[in-house]
């Protein structure tokens, strides 16, 4: 059972089957359950939390009075309505309206249950964590999911942001989740701002990759060999000339195979002639 599940009194007098989202002084605010309905205030004087639900044929004889779960009329929340049990077969009760015109039903004894005794809630029924929220958080807190794991840790049923007072609001009926979420409250907003860091790195990447399959650059390839004589000019004093090389703009990488003399030469432009050393680059002894 939903720790802010509550039932209120509708205008038919049959209780509905709502869910907190807000606490004032002398009212809640609730949505209904499987309802198109819009957010609704009760004040506690109409409001009361579930009883269990499920019978056993044993506890129950015909003729006592029991509550049904069902929709209450076309557009409405489902709700609970008295009837009169009847019998009980396996998973299914046979239960009997009274009214104007008597009728039978059968129903999965887990929407069937003793008349609820609970009282009205009051001011105290619920308790409440603010944990306030930085500026640079407010759009991923609006973000129901996000708040998955927390609520998970602390066992919050209902953690949501207030765009009114830019707070996290944690409800619960159960004060050791409060002192949870009061705890972890600090390390959800941290884990939050990673999260936050993180998706806005995968997002650039994700537009440098798309901006790299719109407009893909071509490489080039090429190829020069120097005599062996000459190797050590082409390289420089501890490989200056490759390193000077490296910086042409449109370069990518420089390799040299010793074996054989032959530089390789990647880039973005075709280089032809560029990276030369006796056109481009001064050549300096790799001695002295």
């Amino acid at each position: 059972m939903d720790d802010v599940s509550v039932e209120v009194r509708g205008i038919k007098g049959f209780f509905l089957k709502a869910n907190v989202t807000k606490i004032y002084s002398d009212e809640v605010a609730v949505v209904f359950e499987n309802s198109s309905k819009p957010e609704t205030k009760f004040p506690f004087s109409d409001v009361r939390l579930p009883s269990k639900t499920g019978v056993k044929g044993s506890e129950l004889k015909d003729g006592d009075v029991v509550e049904v779960c069902q929709r209450i009329d076309e557009d409405d929340a489902y709700g609970w309505v008295s009837a009169q049990f009847k019998l009980m077969k396996g998973e299914f009760v046979v239960v009997r309206y009274v009214g104007s015109h008597s009728v039978d039903d059968i129903v999965a004894v887990d929407l069937v249950r003793l008349p609820s005794k609970n009282p009205c809630i009051t001011s105290d029924t619920f308790h409440r964590h603010i944990i306030e929220v930085p500026p640079d958080l407010y759009t991923i807190c609006q973000d129901v999911s996000s708040h998955n794991d927390f609520k998970q840790a602390c066992g919050a049923s209902f953690i949501q942001f207030n765009t009114e007072s830019s707070a996290l609001v944690v409800l619960s009926t159960n004060d050791a989740v409060i002192k949870k979420a009061a705890l972890l409250g600090e390390m959800h907003l941290r884990n939050l701002r990673q999260k936050m860091t993180l998706i806005q790195l995968m997002d650039e990447a994700a537009k440098k990759l798309e901006s790299t399959r719109l407009h893909p650059r071509s490489l080039y390839r090429e190829e020069f060999s120097v005599p062996r004589e000459l190797m050590g000019l082409a390289i420089g004093t501890q490989g200056c000339n490759i390193q000077q090389a490296k910086q042409v703009q449109g370069v990518h990488s420089i390799s040299l195979d010793e074996a054989t003399g032959t530089f390789t030469v990647q880039g973005e432009v075709c280089l032809t002639g560029t990276l030369l050393p006796s056109e481009k680059f001064c050549l300096r002894p790799s001695g002295n």
